[in-house]
């Protein structure tokens, strides 16, 4: 599953259980460009094996079924660091999962690479060099919410600066910023 949705350039890989028209089963999609794409439907039996195996992977407890869980996953694919980011959560046909798949080295952190036009990259460097304040990303995913994060504390993150971010949750360390999940 995780190689699929890695050659498919995949952001995210989704297993969800669920009654459709043709019965229970459980659903695994991957989000590519920001649409969820239905790759296999699996016997819904097989439910309990594949979380354990994932949550295992992820250094999570297999015996709890009943809270969300978030853990990580490191491998090398094609040998490419990949990261993956694990949610858990109770749903009334059974857990599901989400993996968010980050592979470092395609992820330009670089203000000036990111595809801002003029006006608005001078925009966000002139907010980033005021002396004190709060900036705040948001939007759906797949938006470039980590990307703008990650870009903006490698301008500001320094010795000389005291950064502390809030994010959920983190998904790089960043040297001399001090990252709360």
């Amino acid at each position: 599953m995780i190689r699929l949705a890695y050659y498919q350039r995949a952001d995210d890989l989704h297993l969800a259980p669920c009654r459709d028209s043709q019965g229970p089963a459980l659903l695994v999609r991957c989000r590519i460009d920001g649409i969820l794409h239905t790759i296999a439907r699996i016997d819904l039996r097989l439910l309990g094996a594949l979380m354990e195996r994932w949550k295992s992977m992820a250094a999570l407890n297999v015996a709890e079924r009943h809270l969300p869980q978030d853990g990580r996953i490191a491998l090398v694919i094609d040998g490419r660091d990949v990261d993956i980011r694990v949610a858990t959560m109770p749903t009334a046909m059974g857990e599901s999962l989400t993996a968010r798949l980050l592979v470092r080295e395609s992820v330009n952190l670089e203000i000036e690479k990111m595809g801002y036009c003029d006006a608005d990259r001078r925009k966000v460097l002139d907010v980033l060099r005021q002396p004190s304040g709060l900036v705040i990303v948001n939007g759906p995913t797949g938006a470039g919410k980590t990307t703008t994060l990650y870009g903006c504390l490698s301008v500001l993150a320094g010795p000389e600066t005291k950064i502390m971010t809030v994010e959920d949750p983190v998904e790089f360390l960043v040297p001399w910023a001090l990252q709360t999940p």
